[in-house]
């Protein structure tokens, strides 16, 4: 269950889109990409500000998603790809539900 996750933990100003992709299935930026497939060069080549705030703001996502959140929800492509069409799913279910349709 995502409502279990606590974003706190990740710089403010990324907060409102990992919220998004873990509620929602919907993947932000390059950077927030790269995290959750796994793939570190993508990550460290697509993250902008000074280096040495990089590493932190690297190393800090890294553990958010060791210890945060589902190992259903990122690690691969794959995993990515099925995560978000899940959420969607979820998300299009309970519109549908709540109209009465």
């Amino acid at each position: 269950m995502t409502s279990s996750i606590d974003y706190s933990m990740l710089p403010e100003h990324m907060q409102e889109g990992f919220m998004r992709y873990f509620e929602q299935g919907i993947v932000g930026g390059s950077f927030q990409r790269g995290l959750l497939e796994n793939n570190l060069s993508h990550a460290v080549f697509t993250c902008n500000g000074p280096p040495k705030q990089n590493w932190l703001t690297l190393r800090t996502c890294v553990m958010f998603l060791h210890w945060e959140v589902p190992s259903a929800a990122w690690g691969s492509k794959a995993k990515v790809e099925a995560w978000s069409r899940k959420q969607q799913i979820i998300l299009n279910d309970k519109r549908l539900s709540e109209s009465g349709d």
